[in-house]
């Protein structure tokens, strides 16, 4: 937990303050803060590569970076009525570029 006087404190430091997605199941009866889709991609993807300082290789798809990403049978960010993301189904992953799984047909 932090104080809001702490934050600048952190920034002038240079620390990186590490909140992940998956602690707010735990925190959720004493943290009553909500993600949109976005901010809940961009916490496992953009700000633990800035965090590491590997967003020159990891993070977002772009040449000379990694190419670790999913491909899903619906875009969870513009979801047809009546589809939760949940419903959202992984078709293929792939790692370093290179395809390691293929779940279902394109």
């Amino acid at each position: 937990m932090l104080a809001p006087q702490d934050i600048p404190r952190l920034r002038r430091l240079g620390i990186v303050a590490s909140m992940q997605p998956v602690h707010a199941t735990d925190d959720m009866n004493m943290a009553e803060e909500a993600m949109t889709p976005v901010e809940a991609l961009r916490s496992y993807t953009v700000e633990p590569a800035h965090a590491a300082h590997q967003e020159h290789v990891l993070g977002t798809l772009g040449p000379g970076k990694w190419g670790d990403f999913i491909l899903t049978d619906t875009d969870p960010f513009d979801l047809p009525s009546g589809r939760a993301v949940w419903q959202t189904k992984v078709l293929q992953t792939w790692v370093a570029g290179r395809r390691v799984g293929e779940y279902g047909d394109l």
